[in-house]
């Protein structure tokens, strides 16, 4: 599961100029936050009623994790979730902010 893993990772980034977002597109808006309560997320949710994330940003599938950088730009997206991901994620995003 992807949401507990993330939380792991948000912790270790405490203090980092870092900020993880998650948006919900299934038009279930609460139980995506009881979901994210329950796991112990500690990042907005950010409820996408009109589903235009995933056209605007080309998701196909869900998850989908953006890396997205401070001038905005996509630097990276990866579809799904494996075991594993985060530490390549934490890698991904402290080379980003040693830029």
């Amino acid at each position: 599961m992807e949401f507990p893993r993330l939380v792991g990772l948000t912790e270790t980034l405490v203090g980092e100029d870092f900020q993880l977002l998650a948006v919900e597109t299934s038009n279930r808006p609460e139980l995506a936050r009881a979901f994210a309560e329950e796991v112990g997320a500690t990042w907005p949710v950010l409820i996408d009623e009109a589903r235009m994330s995933g056209e605007k940003f080309g998701i196909r599938a869900v998850p989908t994790n953006l890396f997205i950088d401070r001038e905005g730009r996509i630097v990276f997206s990866a579809i799904g979730f494996r075991e594993g991901d985060e530490a390549n994620y934490e890698a991904m995003i402290r080379a980003l902010l040693d830029r």
